[in-house]
């Protein structure tokens, strides 16, 4: 049975290959509207058997034959009738193509719908809203983290279940050996910005091309990803701060809390020798090489942490970013624009199918098989929390016990802005320019982008 599917697999990626790369490049949102603008995708069809072939793009090329032992064999072993035939992002040339492809009214039956494609795909009416699909079958939006299933809601409609948590966003990993070395408890993080700051300075050895460790990389391994919120944004919400106005049309990180927050990141900076010592040593590897004693990274570390060379035999643990004690009213937040999820398209040939398998991904066992017993992550689905073997790792029980704490930004429509603006902070703190330039120049630019996406914006 797997031999046939995997060979019915590779025929149909062939064929599919075949035709889109004839398939004109994605459009501006509002060119994007045409060839979906009579297509209703508001009908949702009466519960039906599902049977026949489900086309699946998905984006987890790396993860794919892990994708395929734990959610898509029991999937087809539990609906014998159905055939999943999965292509990864990767094989067929990238999110560009992708959006091509369904713009060109050639999309697959479920997809692995990106958090960036929403310009493109929900103006033109190619994903199907789920809210009749919940209701038909009786699926409670609660089984889900709130804010999960919020940051996948537009104009009131769920348009995607949510395969991967905000609560991975930032968490605070720390090297327990260096905290005994610098006379630290290596059992007690540091819970404030004071703490932080003092930690990070005591943890630094050496300093410019001297420096032998760093204290921590607090700006400039983020925001490499389109869409990702970066290291300040983890910050800001943490003091209490914002990134847009409650409507997602207005610019706030420019208010007093930014202000504060990048003030306090050069701070950090300095205490640890400035930009001499920031750009020598950074990122996650870093980190496992024994080079740097604290790291914020998502709830991915510790799964890559165990298989990295340099990392397998490290003593580390995790804790909740701090906070600005000196604001009262900062309190962990984990802000979160919605990361990637499964959908129903429009001119799925077999739409049934496809939610059928959007529901098996998202709320069955297979999610916790995928993300928290395989991975160790937090999923969206909220019992998945509760895996016994999960709980018995520390890091999970962090995980676990924050999720009350993740936030969903208000929807705006273009959220590349969010990588782009990153460097204007990295900037300041590397003593380019200063905090008052770098944040009037990223608040410029982020307004003319949510302007100009909420001019072409037509839901």
């Amino acid at each position: 049975m797997r031999d046939r599917h995997r060979a019915r697999s590779a025929l149909t990626k062939r064929q599919w290959l075949t035709g889109i790369m004839g398939a004109p490049a994605a459009g501006g949102m509002l060119a994007a509207c045409a060839p979906f603008g009579q297509a209703g995708g508001d009908t949702t069809p009466p519960a039906s058997k599902p049977t026949g072939t489900i086309t699946f793009w998905h984006n987890w090329a790396a993860r794919a034959d892990m994708l395929q032992q734990l959610v898509l064999d029991p999937f087809m072993r539990e609906y014998p009738d159905l055939v999943v035939e999965p292509t990864t992002f990767a094989a067929a040339g990238g999110r560009e193509k992708i959006t091509a492809a369904v713009l060109a009214g050639t999309p697959p039956d479920c997809l692995h719908l990106q958090r960036d494609q929403y310009p493109q795909l929900l103006p033109s009416k190619a994903v199907v809203p789920l809210d009749k699909y919940l209701a038909r079958d009786k699926l409670d939006p609660k089984i889900f983290i709130e804010a999960d299933v919020k940051a996948r809601t537009v104009n009131g409609q769920i348009y995607a279940l949510p395969s991967l948590s905000g609560t991975g966003g930032l968490s605070l990993y720390w090297n327990k050996e260096h905290f005994r070395q610098a006379g630290l408890d290596p059992n007690k993080p540091p819970q404030t910005w004071s703490e932080l700051e003092t930690y990070a300075a005591r943890l630094t050895v050496g300093q410019g091309e001297a420096i032998q460790r760093l204290g921590i990389d607090h700006v400039l391994s983020r925001g490499t990803v389109a869409g990702d919120y970066g290291r300040f944004a983890a910050w800001l919400y943490a003091n209490d701060g914002n990134l847009v106005s409650a409507d997602g049309r207005k610019v706030a990180f420019d208010l007093k809390e930014g202000s504060d927050t990048l003030n306090w990141m050069i701070q950090v900076g300095r205490r640890q020798g400035g930009a001499d010592s920031l750009l020598q040593i950074t990122g996650r590897a870093a980190f496992f090489q024994g080079k740097m004693a604290m790291f914020p990274e998502q709830d991915l570390l510790p799964s890559l942490a165990r298989i990295d060379a340099n990392a397998k035999d490290m003593d580390w643990m995790v804790a909740p970013l701090p906070i600005n004690d000196r604001n009262p009213k900062a309190k962990l937040r984990i802000p979160t624009t919605g990361g990637h999820g499964y959908s129903v398209m429009t001119a799925a040939k077999n739409p049934e199918g496809a939610w059928q398998l959007t529901n098996w991904l998202t709320a069955s066992d297979a999610q916790c098989n995928f993300m928290t017993r395989e991975q160790g992550r937090i999923a969206p689905l909220k019992r998945c929390s509760t895996d016994p073997e999960a709980q018995k790792r520390p890091e999970f029980q962090v995980f676990s016990k924050i999720q009350g704490n993740v936030v969903a930004l208000p929807f705006f429509p273009d959220i590349t802005w969010q990588q782009r603006i990153q460097q204007h902070f990295q900037d300041a703190v590397l003593g380019k320019v200063s905090p008052d330039a770098a944040l009037r120049t990223a608040a410029q630019e982020a307004q003319n982008a949510l302007d100009e996406s909420w001019r072409q914006w037509q839901v």
